[in-house]
């Protein structure tokens, strides 16, 4: 399922077919000679000094990006949330990596309700929601990394059922993963919807408070 912030969306797993359990899958992009390795990584990588030094460079690489995204954010929201709430939860940290350089960073994670396994962002869930959630990755990459989660989704069905992931509008990756979804998603048995969620007011304001007063 994917779901987005001011529009919202349902991604559902092609018909049971075959079952990969290999954490490692490496992906040919396009006509490209890139070589695309998406790579789970663990509780224990989340919290080493590598992991945040990869983060923290890839960030460098994504302005403008949101708190949300940031490596601190996402770490300390893992430590003390993830076994809060009533359903159980399982990290899915996903790498997408090229010619050896972490290009995407997907922090998700799998949330466990009434059978049914449901991807979220790391920081939405059960209350305990962050507002702005969304991928590491440059602009020039977001369709090819887009692109690698659904071919990585399509591989792993025994992961998940529902990917449900809220985008706010005004990231501009919203239109990217729903082009992606519409081209490349219906092509590997993928479902998905899409509908708003929530509507946000905003107030354009002067150039200074003595003008706003």
């Amino acid at each position: 399922q994917i779901r987005q912030e001011v529009r919202s969306g349902t991604l559902l797993p092609p018909s049971p077919g075959r079952t990969t359990r290999a954490l490692l899958l490496a992906i040919i992009i396009g006509t490209t000679r890139w070589q695309a390795v998406i790579r789970i990584l663990s509780s224990d990588e989340l919290f080493s000094d590598a992991v945040a030094d990869r983060w923290h460079a890839l960030l460098k690489r994504c302005p403008p990006h949101d708190l949300g995204q940031t490596y601190a954010w996402n770490q300390c929201w893992w430590k003390h949330f993830a076994r809060q709430g009533a359903s159980a939860k399982q990290l899915l940290l996903l790498a997408d990596e090229t010619n050896g350089q972490i290009e995407a960073l997907w922090p998700l994670f799998v949330r466990q309700r009434r059978g049914v396994q449901v991807i979220h962002w790391i920081g939405q869930t059960e209350g305990m929601i962050t507002d702005y959630m969304l991928p590491l990755v440059p602009a020039a990459n977001r369709e090819v990394a887009a692109r690698t989660l659904l071919e990585f989704l399509t591989e792993h069905p025994e992961l998940w059922d529902v990917l449900d992931l809220t985008i706010p509008m005004w990231s501009g990756f919203f239109p990217v993963l729903i082009k992606t979804t519409v081209v490349h998603g219906s092509q590997m048995g993928l479902k998905w919807r899409t509908a708003i969620i929530d509507h946000s007011s905003a107030v354009s304001l002067p150039g200074s408070f003595e003008e706003f007063l």
